[in-house]
Order: C-alpha cells, then structure tokens, then sequence
C-alpha cells in the first residue's frame, strides 16, 4: 500500500506553487470571477461538518496524524455547490471565516469524469488587498485552461470554474475539495491546515469525491 502523502512534502510543494501563483498574478495583473451558472445546468449541493479542519505540524509524516482543531475557523468548509453547465464547471466554497493571512489561503479541487480523466485545480489567496488581486488559479495538467476564480473575505467565499473541453466534455463528474491554510509558510513551527469539504473530521490520501453529477 503506498504510504500518504507527507504534510512536510506538501507544504515543499505548496511553497513553490504559491510561488508560481503569485508570479501568474503578477504578470496577467486580473483575477476572472466566475459567472453564473445556466438555468439548464445540473448541481449538487452539500453541507461540511463545521470546526473539523485538522491541523499539521511539520514533523507529521503521514496525513492520518492530523491534530482536530475544532478552533481553527479560517478555512473551516461548510458549504459546497458543484454545477455542471453545458460549457463550464462550476464549484463555490463557503467557509465558517476567511482570512488574508501572510502565507495563504487555498483551495485544491480534484476532478474524476465518466471517462477516467483527471484534473486538479488550485486556488490560492494572494493576501493582498488590491480590488481584483485577491486570487490566482490554474489547472495543473492543463495550464492554458481558461480557468476563472473569485474570493471574498466579506462573504467567506471562493468560486472557481473551468470550461467543460478542459475535461474533455465529460458526461458526468464527481468532484473533491479541500482546503489548505498556512500562517506562516516559512516557519517550520506553524501548523498545514487541511479541510476535506466531503469528509467530515478526517484527511485521506486523496480528497474525497462527491456523487456523479452529469451534464446539462
């Protein structure tokens, strides 16, 4: 059986896409919202347990040595809205509270289709206070994706969508997401906070997947 994912890898690894964020959202210097979704499309709704997010030191070695903190409201997940469009992919969080902090607030999505097609989506809070500069996004296997993303800290919300083509025009999806908060990503005595937003209370390796949702 292959071993988790390690939180120290993970947090390696979110350094360097906050990096290659950060340096998007300079060069394109918008951040797209998302629009809204067609009267045809299909959806799912799901309510997330609240004050489940587990926290990670940086000696964790595996994702089942997640400390409950029941505290920790910032990129606590509680709502989830997928929508399934006749062009896009639509999926709206909603969090207990967000936060601009100094390292970052995120998002990953993962994608599953009925034709095994696999995509991963990130999107990470800049911190900065600028109108429009609130978010970057991207799709990890399709980096010209036209990929659209908002945050706001007033409503405790981020959207993100994609075009249906970047999935190969599935028939159906499932869709996981989870949330990443870290304080301070430098220091190695701050906690990863992670929040599977369709497991309740735990982490696995993967993100774990909704209900198929189909096409409009």
């Amino acid at each position: 059986m292959r071993r988790n994912a390690s939180p120290r890898h993970l947090r390696t690894g979110l350094r360097r896409v906050l990096t290659t964020a950060l340096l998007t959202a300079l060069a394109v210097g918008t951040v797209g919202s998302v629009g809204t979704a067609g009267a045809q499309a299909q959806d799912l709704w799901h309510s997330d347990r609240r004050a489940d997010v587990l926290k990670f030191p940086d000696s964790a070695q595996s994702t089942d040595q997640g400390i409950p903190a029941p505290e920790r409201a910032n990129g606590d997940l509680t709502r989830v809205h997928v929508v399934h469009g006749a062009h896009r992919i639509s999926v709206r969080a909603r969090f207990t509270d967000l936060r601009r902090v100094t390292a970052t607030t995120g998002i990953i999505v993962r994608l599953q289709t009925n034709a095994g097609v696999r995509r991963n989506v990130l999107v990470l809070g800049t911190g900065s206070a600028q109108p429009g500069h609130h978010s970057v996004a991207f799709m990890a296997e399709r980096q010209h994706c036209q990929v659209r993303q908002s945050l706001s800290y007033r409503e405790n919300l981020m959207r993100v969508s994609f075009p249906r083509s970047c999935a190969r025009d599935p028939r159906w999806v499932r869709v996981g997401i989870g949330s990443v908060t870290v304080d301070d990503i430098e220091d190695e005595s701050s906690y990863l906070y992670l929040d599977d937003g369709f497991l309740g209370g735990a982490v696995g390796e993967n993100l774990h997947l909704s209900r198929r949702v189909y096409a409009a």
